[in-house]
């Protein structure tokens, strides 16, 4: 159970990230790798439980998710970093 709202949690602040709040989706990444271990834990251990399948299977998204938010966060800061050189 806990994987599943761990990953839930995750996704929402992955998803936020796209939002304007970059160091909410690194939150949200951390979130998605700690679902996904423990969701691969979780089922590896009893494989008919679908909320860890599920919790799993959300922290591999949110891990995507998370690492297309940084990196869009990282060009974000890079492209107003170099108006503001430019002029």
């Amino acid at each position: 159970m806990a994987v599943l709202v761990i990953g839930i949690i995750g996704l929402v602040f992955a998803i936020l990230g796209f939002l304007g709040v970059p160091v909410v989706s690194f939150i949200g990444f951390i979130l998605g790798i700690v679902a996904w271990s423990k969701g691969k834990k979780a089922y590896k251990a009893d494989p008919s439980d679908t909320k860890a399948k599920i919790g799993k299977t959300l922290g591999m998204i949110v891990v995507i998710i998370g690492i297309i938010s940084i990196v869009f966060a990282i060009l974000l800061i890079v492209g107003i970093a170099g108006a503001v050189l430019m002029g």
